[in-house]
């Protein structure tokens, strides 16, 4: 099913730059970057949180992340080398995808997939793909808006302070899978809202300094990665980071909780109203304040979900302690 989605792709990035001569001159690097995504085909993340091996699953990311920096540090020198960035940046990625799948392999062997059982698979996973889909959207449809606001220049300034954003809550994402794959174990109400506590208040605590230290440093920030370019866009920065929250929360809700008791549709209907909301808002706010426009509307849609998605989750809540954890922001703030 992945390498079909990845033919899917590339069959139409083809008909992009057919059919967009301003794409064209970026044909051989999105190639390159092609080759290297076939290697995502085979991650197996969703293993490791079945088995409850996330540990080692970081470790891999960890490895695969670090590899990737110490080569960008030593082989790129200049603007002339951006092919070679993007080949070592995703590189992480695919060694990350070769490593989870060399511990499949090792671990239940390489069953061969029968045509007979596909129409059945599909339709088993497909509430899954629409939370990938809704998920990709909303971390990346906002760089189309600036694109078409603000053309290639537009794109670039919005996909480097996003690619800063990511960087920054990438350990989030490793805590939210981490008690993703302990929730499984839970059987009982009081330990779920127990279980969800602790994975809310350690989602809080770290993202807390980020989320309030980041105005007060996202302008040298991005002026030290990518140079004066980027000078003036440091709230921008900002909202990202603080938009990264609501759709962390969406995720925690939608996965520790909905997921776990098989309102896969509901999850899927408050990623939806988050995308819809989203895009309206990015469209809008764009036509009003420019780049920092789609952010804002950006920021609306994965507010206005969060709150729907926390909503309908009380009931699987007892007695959930929600100025407890609400507290942990404080530190940060101070």
């Amino acid at each position: 099913l992945r390498l079909l989605h990845f033919m899917l792709v590339v069959t139409v990035l083809a008909f992009l730059f057919y059919w967009i001569p301003g794409y064209r001159p970026y044909f051989s690097l999105v190639m390159v970057l092609s080759v290297l995504g076939f290697t995502t085909v085979l991650e197996t993340l969703w293993l490791h949180s079945a088995l409850q091996k996330l540990t080692l699953a970081n470790l891999f990311l960890g490895v695969s992340r670090f590899a990737s920096l110490a080569l960008i540090l030593i082989f790129v020198q200049n603007p002339d080398d951006s092919i070679l960035f993007a080949v070592l940046m995703l590189m992480a990625q695919s060694l990350y995808g070769r490593l989870t799948c060399f511990f499949a392999v090792k671990t239940f062997g390489f069953p061969k997939p029968k045509l007979s059982e596909l129409k059945s698979v599909c339709l088993g996973a497909s509430p899954f793909s629409l939370i990938i889909i809704f998920g990709i959207l909303l971390e990346r449809m906002d760089v189309f808006f600036a694109e078409s606001l603000g053309g290639l220049a537009g794109a670039g300034i919005y996909a480097g302070c996003l690619r800063v954003t990511h960087s920054l809550i990438q350990i989030a994402n490793s805590i939210l899978s981490t008690f993703f794959s302990e929730m499984v174990g839970v059987k009982d109400q009081s330990s779920q809202t127990e279980h969800f506590k602790w994975s809310s208040w350690i989602l809080l605590l770290f993202l807390s300094p980020i989320l309030f230290g980041v105005w007060f440093v996202s302008e040298d920030v991005l002026q030290f990665l990518f140079g004066n370019a980027f000078a003036g866009y440091g709230t921008l920065l900002g909202v990202l980071v603080v938009g990264s929250l609501p759709l962390l929360l969406l995720h925690t809700f939608g996965q520790q909780l909905l997921m776990m008791q098989g309102r896969l549709r509901t999850y899927n209907l408050c990623l939806f109203v988050a995308f819809l909301v989203s895009a309206l808002g990015a469209y809008w706010g764009g036509q009003w304040a420019g780049l920092l426009g789609i952010a804002v509307g950006m920021l609306l849609g994965k507010s206005v979900a969060s709150v729907l998605i926390i909503s309908v989750s009380q009931k699987y809540l007892e007695n959930f302690p929600w100025g407890e954890v609400l507290r942990t922001l404080v530190p940060g703030a101070l």
